[in-house]
């Protein structure tokens, strides 16, 4: 008797990368500073450009120096994470297109701005966010010392780290999605592939967190688009 080949399906989104950028996406004059400066952060996260200068270091601003002298490194952590989002929302949150799914099945997606959960900060730094806005960000925290990025490791690097890769299960987008799928969390290709019809059956949860500098809610919804997991966020 023929042996037979292991013909399982698998879902493609399972391979989809969370971002499916175009190269050439970044608006004429959106450069903010001198051609040759690093638009680059370490892979922990760390700021290496030209644009924190050599030796310098930064002190809480008055608004925040109150704040930030109370939190932990994980909420430090978090709120970075959040003012990334903030940002991405505003940048490129119109850019997700619901899956062709939600229309056909007559479910309601959630509303935009969508954000992608991948390292959000991380992606405000570069040419697609608002690198001025997080620079200045980080400053008024306090976070610039001596000509670096003094991130709060690794409980960003943690939080940042998309459902996939994130075997500890202490990412912002395994809490959103637990508010869906329970603590136990099936594939992300399952996932992906019951959104919308769980959508439709009112069993997409909402998650919402506080932003521990600014104290503004963050409501996140999953939705699955034409490119990915993205989520919408609403900020309250």
């Amino acid at each position: 008797m023929a042996r037979r080949k292991n013909t399982r399906f698998i879902d493609p989104r399972y391979f989809m990368d969370e971002k499916m950028e175009r190269l050439d996406e970044q608006a004429p004059g959106s450069q903010i500073f001198e051609p040759g400066s690093s638009d680059e952060l370490d892979k922990r996260g760390s700021y290496i450009g030209s644009d924190i200068e050599a030796g310098e270091t930064s002190e809480p601003s008055a608004f925040a120096a109150d704040a930030v002298k109370n939190l932990s490194p994980e909420e430090l952590a978090l709120a970075i994470v959040l003012e990334g989002v903030r940002i991405m929302a505003r940048v490129q949150g119109q850019n997700h297109k619901p899956y062709p799914q939600y229309e056909r099945i007559g479910a309601e997606p959630p509303p935009p701005p969508y954000v992608y959960l991948q390292h959000p900060s991380r992606v405000a730094f570069g040419g697609r966010g608002d690198r001025k806005q997080m620079m200045s960000y980080i400053r008024n925290l306090g976070l610039v010392k001596d000509g670096k990025f003094q991130a709060p490791q690794p409980h960003l690097q943690n939080l940042g780290e998309p459902l996939r890769s994130d075997r500890s299960g202490k990412g912002l987008e395994s809490a959103i999605m637990k508010a869906t799928w329970g603590e136990n969390l099936p594939s992300e290709a399952y996932m992906n592939g019951n959104m919308p019809k769980a959508q439709k059956r009112g069993m997409v949860k909402p998650h919402s967190i506080k932003d521990p500098i600014s104290g503004e809610t963050f409501t996140f919804t999953p939705m699955l688009s034409e490119s990915g997991m993205v989520h919408s966020v609403q900020i309250s």
